[in-house]
């Protein structure tokens, strides 16, 4: 599932995008890839989320170096699915 995370607010010296969170309900789980659109290669992921918690921004370090990101595009994130919880049977 991809969900919208915001618009591009700022690019650091070091190549990290500052990501204005557009719905603060809806804050990404640290790890998860981001893309531009659906079916998109994805272009980095999620490293921390900063900022007040009624307005958080999400801090993306890119995958590799070369991509092409202005300030103002919006980016999705893909919702990592919850791994199964595996128990042991007892004999």
């Amino acid at each position: 599932m991809i969900k919208l995370i915001g618009k591009v607010l700022h690019i650091t010296p070091s190549k990290l995008l500052v990501v204005k969170i557009s719905d603060p309900s809806n804050i990404p789980v640290l790890g998860s890839m981001v893309v531009r659109s659906r079916g998109e290669e994805p272009l980095g992921k999620v490293i921390d989320v900063i900022g007040p918690i009624t307005s958080p921004y999400a801090v993306v370090k890119l995958l590799r170096e070369g991509i092409k990101v202005e300030p103002g595009i919006e980016l999705f994130y893909i919702v990592p699915r919850r791994k199964r919880k595996v128990t042991k049977r007892r004999r």
